[in-house]
Order: structure tokens, then C-alpha cells, then sequence
């Protein structure tokens, strides 16, 4: 069950995996800082509730920020890779994860 932390955006710099990249338009670039956010969120999530041992909620979570990425990218937005996931949480469907556009 995906609880209210998807709206809690990620405010530790150690925790983002990915960075909006400037588009040149204002409007559009805010947009893709926020969805940048949240997907940070829901990565961050995904990895707490594997923690907990929790891994079908922990795989909705990677899942949902996936489609995050895909719909921004598909509204313009253009996204950096911060940091690497760790090779003990990286999923079976993480090649999905194309993050430069």
C-alpha cells in the first residue's frame, strides 16, 4: 500500500538519485524539479520498505518512480543520475531505468 511519503519530497542530498536538467522554459523546468523530487522519494521508499523486508511494496515504489521518469521525459523533462543504486538493491526490471534522455 503506498502510503503519504510519495508526496514528502527528499530533502537529504545523499538520498537523490536523480536531478532535473534545465530545459530552458521556467514553467517546464519547476515541473521536472518537483517530479525529480518525488521520484527521489519513491526510490528512497522503495529502498525503506526493503529494509523492512517489505519487498513487493519496496518493487511498487521502484515501479512508480519509473513511470515518474517516463511520464516527465514524455512532458519534456530531461533527468541527471546523481548517484548509483547500490548493487544489492538494483531490480530485475532496473534496465527500464534509462535516466539521460
Amino acid at each position: 500500500m503506498l502510503g503519504a511519503a510519495a508526496v514528502a519530497a527528499t530533502t537529504d542530498a545523499d538520498a537523490a538519485r536523480v536531478k532535473a536538467s534545465p530545459t530552458g522554459n521556467t514553467a517546464n523546468d519547476d515541473y521536472c524539479r518537483q517530479v525529480a523530487d518525488l521520484v527521489n522519494s519513491a526510490f528512497a521508499e522503495g529502498e525503506r520498505q526493503d529494509n523492512l523486508g517489505n519487498y513487493e511494496e519496496g518493487q511498487a515504489w521502484w515501479d512508480l518512480a519509473i513511470e515518474m521518469l517516463g511520464r516527465a521525459r514524455a512532458n519534456g523533462c530531461t533527468f541527471a543520475q546523481v548517484r548509483r543504486a547500490p548493487a544489492a538493491v538494483l531490480r530485475p526490471n532496473a534496465a527500464r531505468l534509462s535516466i539521460a534522455s
